[in-house]
C-alpha cells in the first residue's frame, strides 16, 4: 500500500515500503548541468547530483504529483495506492466561476482556452507561445480572479516588463488599482500588484499576503532565488505559469513544475504561425569559414571572432541590404561586443541612428527607445541579451541579428520571439539572420542553434560567405 497526504499545502507526504522510497527517490535524482565544472565535485564532496525528493522527510513537492503518478504506474502498477481527499482537490477549482470576456480586447479561440485551462484548475503551467497575447490571458484570468480573492501578484524577471504589463493592463481595461514593484516603486497595498523576482525575495514574507501568484516567463523559475520565494509562499491557492519555452532539461523542468504545477496547456507555435496568428519565422543562417588559426579558451576564440574585420563588414553588409527598415542586433558582452560593434557601425552607416542598451541603462531609457523602434525606420538597436530577450513588445520589428554566439535553448527562442508579433509589414514573415563561424566551441553551439530551429518548424535557409567576396550571398 502507498499512501498519499498532503503536507503544509506545498508537498505531498509518501508513505510506502523503503523500496518503493528508494526506487522513488532514484526517479527524482538529476545530474546538476555543468556539475562537472563546479568546486564541490571536483572536490569529491559531491556527486553532482540533486534529488527533488527528501527520503528523510517522506516528501515530494506538489507540482510532481503528475509525475509522481507516472512513476507508479510504471514501475509498481500492481501496488494499491491511496490518494488523500486533500490531494485529490488539490488543483480543482471549487469555485463556481462564470467566466467573462469583457475587457477591451476580445480573445481569440486559443486565448480562451488557455484563459479556462487555468480557471479549471488552480495550479499548473500553460506553454503558450511569445508573441501570443499572454499578457491578455494573464489579464483575464486577473479580472475573472478578482470576485473572489483579495490580492493578486504577476511575477516577471525585468523591471521593462513591469512597466510594460502594467500599460498593458491599463490599456486593457483591468479596473482597481494596479501597483508596481522594483527598483524606483513600492506599491505592495494594491489589489493587483505586479513585481520583478528580485524585489520579491528582498521581502519574501510579503508574498504570502497575496491569494493568486502568476509567474510570467516561468523558465526563469530554475533560478533557485525564485524556486525558494515560491517554495515559501505557504497561502496563494491560485499559482500559475506562463512561458513560450520549456527547458529541454529534465531537472529545469522539475524545478519549474516543483511549486507551479503540472503543465495544464499547451499551445503549439507552428499551428498559430500556418493560421496566421503570430508572425511566420524565417531564418537565415551566414555559416563564416574562417581561414585563420585558433587558439585558447572558449572566450578566447569567441573574442578573437568576433573581432575580425570582415565579420563586422558582414553585420554592416546585412544592415545595408535590409534598408529602410529597424533592426535589432544581441550581444553577449557590454564593452567588449556591444561598445566595440557601436563604434564601428557608427562610423559606417552614418545615416543610421545607433543605440546600444544594456543592464547599464535606465528602465526609462529602454522604454523610450522601444517607444522610438516603434515609430521609426532608421534605427539599429544593439542590446545585451539579458535585457532584451524576454517579453519585450515591439511589434513592428521584423529583423534580428544574433551577433554573438550562444547554445542556450531558452535565449535563443526567447529572443525569436521578439519578432513574432503580428505587424503589417511583416507579409512575408520575420527574419532571424544567424552568424555562424567555423570556430573551436562556437560552431558546435550553432549546430545546437540549428536543431531548435529545426524542432520549432520555422524556415531555414543556410549560405556560405565568401570572405573575399561579402557581397555574394542573396538576402
Amino acid at each position: 500500500m502507498v499512501k498519499i497526504t498532503l503536507n503544509n499545502n506545498l508537498n505531498l507526504k509518501i508513505e510506502a515500503k523503503t523500496e518503493y522510497l528508494l526506487g522513488l527517490r532514484d526517479y527524482f535524482v538529476e545530474f546538476v548541468p555543468g556539475y562537472r565544472f563546479m568546486q564541490k565535485y571536483k572536490s569529491g564532496i559531491w556527486d553532482g547530483t540533486v534529488c527533488l525528493f527528501d527520503s528523510l522527510r517522506r516528501e515530494l513537492p506538489y507540482g510532481l504529483f503528475v509525475d509522481l503518478l507516472k512513476f507508479h504506474k510504471k514501475n509498481y502498477k500492481e501496488v494499491k495506492i491511496s490518494i488523500d481527499d486533500n490531494v485529490k482537490n488539490l488543483f480543482k477549482n471549487k469555485y463556481d466561476l462564470n467566466i467573462s470576456y469583457n475587457l477591451k480586447y476580445k480573445p481569440f479561440y486559443y486565448q480562451k482556452e488557455c484563459v479556462e485551462a487555468a480557471l479549471n484548475y488552480t495550479k499548473g503551467i500553460i506553454k503558450s507561445p511569445t508573441s501570443s497575447g499572454k499578457s491578455l490571458i494573464i489579464s483575464y484570468i486577473i479580472d475573472n480572479l478578482k470576485c473572489i480573492t483579495e490580492k493578486q501578484l504577476i511575477i516577471v524577471p525585468t523591471i521593462n516588463l513591469v512597466e510594460q504589463f502594467y500599460a498593458d493592463m491599463i490599456d486593457y481595461g483591468i479596473s482597481g488599482d494596479i501597483g508596481r514593484i522594483h527598483a524606483d516603486l513600492k506599491e505592495y497595498d494594491r489589489p493587483i500588484v505586479i513585481s520583478t523576482w528580485q524585489s520579491m525575495i528582498k521581502t519574501p514574507s510579503t508574498i504570502n499576503e497575496f491569494d493568486t501568484v502568476i509567474v510570467d516567463e516561468t523558465h526563469t523559475v530554475k533560478g533557485i532565488e525564485l524556486r525558494k520565494l515560491l517554495k515559501s509562499a505557504v497561502r496563494p491557492i491560485w499559482r500559475f505559469g506562463f512561458t513560450g519555452t520549456l527547458p529541454s532539461n529534465r531537472l529545469d523542468l522539475l524545478n519549474i513544475k516543483s511549486y507551479i504545477g503540472p503543465i495544464i496547456k499547451q499551445i503549439d507555435g507552428a499551428d498559430l504561425a500556418k493560421k496566421g496568428f503570430i508572425s511566420k519565422c524565417n531564418i537565415k543562417i551566414l555559416t563564416i569559414n574562417h581561414n585563420i588559426n585558433f587558439d585558447g579558451s572558449y572566450n578566447d576564440v569567441k573574442e578573437l571572432v568576433f573581432n575580425q574585420h570582415y565579420r563586422l563588414e558582414l553585420i554592416k553588409r546585412v544592415i545595408d541590404i535590409i534598408g529602410n527598415n529597424n533592426v535589432l542586433i544581441l550581444v553577449g558582452l557590454v564593452e567588449k561586443e556591444g561598445e566595440l560593434l557601436k563604434d564601428y557601425l557608427e562610423k559606417v552607416l552614418p545615416d543610421k541612428t545607433v543605440v546600444f542598451l544594456s543592464g547599464k541603462d535606465k528602465v526609462t531609457v529602454r522604454e523610450e527607445w522601444r517607444e522610438e523602434f516603434k515609430n521609426r525606420n532608421d534605427i539599429i538597436l544593439i542590446a545585451t541579451y539579458g535585457i532584451y530577450q524576454m517579453g519585450i513588445n515591439i511589434p513592428p520589428l521584423k529583423y534580428l541579428i544574433f551577433a554573438s554566439p550562444f547554445k542556450s535553448e531558452i535565449r535563443i527562442l526567447q529572443s525569436i520571439g521578439r519578432t513574432l508579433r503580428k505587424h503589417a509589414s511583416k507579409i512575408d514573415g520575420s527574419y532571424i539572420i544567424d552568424i555562424v563561424d567555423r570556430a573551436p566551441y562556437i560552431y558546435l553551439h550553432a549546430k545546437k542553434r540549428y536543431s531548435f530551429y529545426k524542432k520549432e518548424k520555422f524556415n531555414i535557409e543556410k549560405v556560405d560567405i565568401d570572405l573575399n567576396n561579402i557581397n555574394s550571398f542573396i538576402f
